[in-house]
């Protein structure tokens, strides 16, 4: 899959890949796989399949505006879209629940 948002995908699914997320993060439950062609400082950063086991939404929106921390350190990129696609990516991340 490439980072092109089909019709049938989430609305969140389609903001994370609007927004790179991708270019440093796979997702590999959903099929997105990290890179895109670009050299990234986020080399080492997650695949997110499970992030909703481990955070709520809330703390997810807390973190990617950089209000937030994990081992001391701050999200790279603070998310800069607009509340309403904030609120529904973090929604839509809430939900990957894959080990």
């Amino acid at each position: 899959m490439n980072a092109w948002s089909l019709p049938d995908d989430p609305p969140g699914k389609a903001i994370f890949k609007a927004n790179k997320c991708s270019s440093c993060h796979a997702v590999k439950s959903q099929g997105i796989v990290k890179g895109g062609g670009e050299e990234s400082e986020g080399k080492n950063a997650p695949d997110l399949s499970g992030v909703g086991i481990k955070h709520p939404q809330a703390w997810m929106s807390k973190y990617l505006l950089k209000k937030e921390t994990i081992d001391d350190k701050k999200h790279l990129k603070k998310f800069k879209g607009p509340d309403e696609d904030l609120e529904t990516l973090t929604g839509w991340l809430a939900t990957l629940k894959s080990k």
